[in-house]
């Protein structure tokens, strides 16, 4: 006959292996839930990667034509008689054109190494960096807000 329990319901009956038939199941949906959690992590991995390779493109080409357009300016301040200044920006043309075929050459896992070991070497580079960004930002968005009174 069952017993009853405090509450006036009847307690299950005792089963041999109960309690580890409960922590099987248990372990069995840590187990999963861990899996998707994995699944869904290397999901988001690649679509980032995915993202930093199309950013990476874009950077590279934008690159290419700033480099296009310094050794433009070189050439026009060469006809100006300007050769130290036309130096300068064709220097800065040859730079600018290095950067981008080292983007284009670099696998992105690499990229991502090299980042995040420059930010540690340097954070205060990239604080820095970060501070004079906003400070152009906001002087921008001051301009703009003038010329537009």
């Amino acid at each position: 006959m069952p017993v009853e329990h405090r509450m006036g319901y009847p307690e299950p009956p005792a089963t041999e292996g109960g309690a580890e038939t409960t922590r099987g199941a248990a372990e069995e949906v840590q187990v999963k839930g861990k899996q998707r959690a994995q699944q869904w992590k290397a999901q988001a991995q690649e679509k980032m990667k995915a993202q930093a390779a199309t950013q990476r493109s874009k950077a590279a080409h934008g690159l290419e034509e700033t480099a296009e357009a310094l050794r433009q300016a070189g050439q026009s301040l060469r006809e100006k008689n300007k050769a130290s200044l036309a130096d300068y920006a064709e220097k800065a043309a040859e730079r600018t054109d290095d950067l981008s075929h080292y983007l284009r050459e670099k696998d992105i896992d690499e990229l991502i190494g090299e980042v995040e070991g420059f930010v540690r070497r340097q954070p205060w580079v990239v604080v820095g960096g970060a501070f004079l960004a906003g400070a152009m930002l906001s002087r921008f968005l001051k301009a703009s807000g003038e010329q537009a009174e």
